[in-house]
Formats: structure tokens, sequence, C-alpha cells
């Protein structure tokens, strides 16, 4: 079963693909990499006078990434963007519910100087309180992220997250949609049948208890099909 990892940096990072597709492959993970330059001159539709803009790059990594899916999303913390960094961008990206559930990884060169900054900027402001401070902090507390490396060794944290990382069922499921995006679905549940397969795919990683219900019909109808009934 092959992983695949998305990485967002304001670099390209492609010549770092190699190391973590060959650290995958000593721990017998195959890995295919993606990334998704934010902030990146090369990337001047995802700006607004020369700063990154959420409102271009949400329909743009929708759009790029449509039928893709994730085993884990690597965040470089640093843009060079005074408006956003890893942390905003990941909590951007839950508000508006892109790859919700996929597990995201934070990496930067001076990962402790990032956190003191945050306390130190605030700290020496007379115009700035606790609850903004609080407002940049708590995402490091609430949002799921599965880790925070440093930027010299995101690759084979990757991997290593990958290789440790047991088969997501309903991953599996969201792939064999995504290989039939224009077919219908057919099934006696009201809230599926007749439905693209695309749709689903996009209502299971929006609406959590939609995918729930969606899986749980999956199971039962497989089950049904796979005994024998007296």
């Amino acid at each position: 079963m092959v992983r695949r990892c998305l990485i967002i940096d304001n670099e390209d990072q492609i010549d770092n693909f190699d190391t973590i597709i060959r650290e995958g492959q000593q721990k017998n993970v195959k890995i295919e990499c993606f990334q998704f330059n934010v902030g990146s001159p090369s990337r001047q539709d995802l700006l607004t006078d020369g700063k990154i803009d959420i409102e271009k790059v949400i329909p743009v990594i929708k759009s790029e990434f449509r039928g893709i899916t994730f085993d884990i999303i690597a965040f470089d913390w640093d843009y060079e963007d005074d408006s956003i960094d890893g942390v905003e961008l990941i909590r951007q990206f839950t508000h508006y519910k892109i790859f919700p559930k996929t597990p995201k990884m934070l990496y930067s060169g001076l990962l402790k100087e990032q956190v003191r900054g945050y306390v130190d900027t605030y700290s020496d402001s007379q115009t700035r309180n606790f609850t903004e401070l609080w407002k940049k902090l708590f995402p490091l507390i609430s949002l799921e992220i599965v880790c925070f490396v440093l930027r010299d060794a995101y690759e084979k944290e990757i991997a290593s997250f990958l290789s440790n990382r047991h088969i997501d069922i309903n991953k599996l499921v969201i792939d064999e949609l995504n290989k039939y995006p224009d077919l219908k679905f057919e099934d006696p549940h009201p809230r599926f049948n007749g439905m693209l397969l695309s749709k689903i795919v996009e209502l299971i990683e929006t609406d959590s208890a939609v995918g729930d219900l969606f899986f749980k019909e999956i199971v039962e109808r497989c089950i049904a099909n796979m005994i024998e009934l007296n």
C-alpha cells in the first residue's frame, strides 16, 4: 500500500523527496510525495501584495489535490510572512476543513526559538495582551499536531511516522471511491442513493457525522454480502 505525504513550504522541497522515499524503503514502506509552495514567489496565485492570502490558498489547494488522500501533511513553521506561520496555517486548514482528519507535522530549523519568539513579542509590547498571546499558543495545544521536529530531520520523521501507522480502512474506502468519481452510488439508504462518488468523498472529508454514517453503511453491506443467512 502506498503512503502519501504532502509538504507545505515556501521553498521548493522536491530535492528532499528522494530522502523520504529512501527512508521509507528502508522501513518497507512505499511513500509518494507531493508539495504545495505557500508563500513562494513562484506561486503568485496564492499571494496578495506579496503576502499569503488564505482566501486564495483554500480553493487552490482543494482544486490541485482533489481526489488525493494523504497519510501525513508536514508544515514548515516559517513562510517569511509576518501575517501567517505554520501554526496559523494549520488552524486555517482546520477552520476550512482542509484534510481535517489527516495527521499534521510541524517542522522548523529553530523550533524553540519560534515558540520563545511568541512570548517575547507579546511580553514586550504594551499594545498586546495575554488574549492575543493565547490565540497564538492555543493551536499548539488544541490542534492535532502529531509531532514537532527540526527542519533537517523531518524527512526521517515522516518515514518513521508512516512506517508505524496502521492501515487506515477509511482511507482505503476513500481511495476506492476516488477511482470512480463520476459514478453514482446505489444504496437503499436515502442519504447516499444516487449520489456521485466524488460528492460522497467531499461529504466524508468535511462532515465527520456523515462520514461515520457512510462507513457504517459500507460495513453493514459488506458483512451482509459475506455471510450465509438462514
